[in-house]
């Protein structure tokens, strides 16, 4: 059936690609939304999007890169069946320059684990908080390629303290970095002075600091740490920035907050478990974090847990 389905693509490459998508529809398991032309060459997804189908009419002509069985076809044209893998992804994105992640600087954006729902409106996020962050670079070559999506979009990944320049090697432009267990970092001698401290949010709002923080405050400047740490790789790359934080109360996060504005570290978004009312939490964000939204988890990480993205405030 490959050499049927890539001789009938050839035939109408004179034709656009939902032409083309339209004519093949009529062969079980073409993914019709996978069709794309580059040059001489149509591009597709068969097999119910397991089969990558390269075919040329021109064996010469074949964009290079794309790894499979080659069957010869009759004048000179060739086709390649081909795996779903990191070669032929990256083939792919030579061919398709909008199949490369892309930095969500200045955009909205959403987690995602497809295309198929994505608009323009939001930037999608491929693999958010995921730790396959080569996987994920692969899978959303072939999701997007499935989809028939050509807008940009974000490669997520979930990285540890240290690791983020890892990930970012690996392709990634969105990066959570998991500081749920961040080294205690001793504050600055001042920092223990805030509390009994009153901050102003609003005329109706404000946050008490209760003595009893003090003896968090180190684990909450390791936070603090790591985060500022990890925003100076990612500045340099443009690159989303998700903070996970653990648990947080209303004085936690105001402290956080601050002292990341303080070090111009405040990432696009704060996801934590929130011990408090959830409005008030949004309050201390639009005061000391800027642009910064607020994810959430569904469940309390304990670093062993899979981490389950509520992305209403993300979008």
């Amino acid at each position: 059936m490959i050499v049927e389905i890539a001789e009938t693509a050839l035939r109408m490459q004179r034709k656009n690609d939902s032409e083309i998508a339209e004519t093949l529809s009529r062969f079980d398991g073409v993914i019709t939304s996978s069709v794309r032309k580059t040059g001489n060459t149509v591009i597709l997804l068969a097999d119910n999007g397991n089969t990558l189908i390269v075919a040329a009419d021109y064996e010469k002509k074949m964009p290079s890169g794309f790894g499979g069985q080659k069957t010869a076809l009759p004048d000179g044209a060739c086709v390649i069946a081909g795996a779903c893998d990191a070669a032929n992804a990256y083939a792919l994105r030579q061919c398709f320059p909008a199949l490369n992640p892309a930095s969500p600087a200045g955009r909205r954006w959403v987690g995602v684990s497809g295309f198929g729902g994505a608009t323009r409106e939001a930037m999608p996020v491929f693999g958010m908080r995921s730790t396959d962050v080569v996987g994920n670079a692969t899978a959303a070559v072939f999701a997007a390629l499935a989809a028939g999506y050509d807008e940009p979009y974000a490669l997520g990944a979930l990285a540890k303290p240290g690791e983020v320049g890892h990930v970012l090697s690996a392709g990634a432009t969105f990066v959570t970095l998991d500081a749920t267990a961040a080294a205690a970092v001793a504050p600055r001698t001042d920092a223990n002075g805030w509390c009994n401290r009153v901050f102003v949010l609003d005329a109706a709002h404000t946050v008490r600091i209760d003595p009893s923080i003090d003896a968090g405050l180190a684990r909450l400047t390791g936070i603090v740490t790591a985060a500022a740490a990890a925003k100076r790789e990612l500045r340099n790359r443009r690159a989303g920035f998700e903070l996970l934080a653990g648990h947080l109360s209303e004085p936690e996060a105001l402290y956080v907050l601050r002292e990341l504005a303080k070090c111009n570290a405040v990432p696009d978004a704060l996801a934590a478990v929130w011990a408090g009312d959830r409005a008030m939490f949004e309050l201390i964000a639009s005061v000391y974090g800027g642009e910064c939204r607020l994810t959430g988890l569904e469940v309390e990480y304990d670093g062993t847990e899979t981490i389950k993205p509520n992305l209403e405030k993300g979008e």
